[in-house]
């Protein structure tokens, strides 16, 4: 004989939140069959999805991939490699004054030889032995080039509102006469 489910009543179902099956009062039917339930453990409220954990899901078939082509390899080139193409001697001294080009080969005081990899106008980028570091440079604009300060102008004796041209034309009595008097 069937069981007789009832609203209120216990029945056991997996619980999606405690991944297990656990007992459930039911809250809700439809006909005969179990609706909604909640867990006694966790006090979650879901649909009543029967009393076996759900099926894992079977791996999906992959699509058959051709093989990868061969990539081909990265040249990796050395400091030394580089530095045995260039002569020491050319090597510009680092300046913060000074600008440097992509490829010059730069004489740092504490980084020692360095070769630009790429020049911004402000920064450069330079692989030296250890590390690549980014310095600035082009910093020694002419004096023309700084901001000039002038002398502060004297207060306007006129009111503000409105230009000091206009001011200065309509202001009476300076060799107007006033035809109203």
């Amino acid at each position: 004989m069937a069981t007789k489910y009832r609203v209120g009543g216990e029945i056991d179902a997996y619980c999606g939140k405690d991944k297990m099956e656990l007992a459930h009062t039911i809250i809700a039917m439809v006909g005969d069959k179990v609706a909604r339930v909640q867990c006694n453990t966790c006090g979650s409220q879901h649909a009543f999805r029967g009393t076996a954990a759900p099926a894992p899901k079977a791996p999906r078939a992959s699509a058959g991939r051709s093989p990868a082509e061969p990539r081909a390899s990265k040249v990796t080139v050395t400091f030394d490699q580089l530095m045995a193409q260039r002569d020491a001697s050319t090597a510009k001294r680092y300046s913060v004054k000074e600008t440097f080009a992509k490829d010059d080969l730069i004489d740092h005081p504490t980084f020692g030889y360095g070769i630009v990899l790429d020049a911004r106008p402000d920064k450069v980028t330079v692989l030296f032995k250890m590390d690549e570091k980014v310095l600035v440079h082009g910093r020694g604009g002419a004096p023309g080039a700084k901001p000039a300060f002038g002398a502060p102008k004297a207060p306007a004796t006129e009111p503000a509102d409105r230009p000091l041209d206009e001011a200065a034309d309509a202001t009476p009595g300076l060799g107007e006469e006033n035809p109203s008097i």
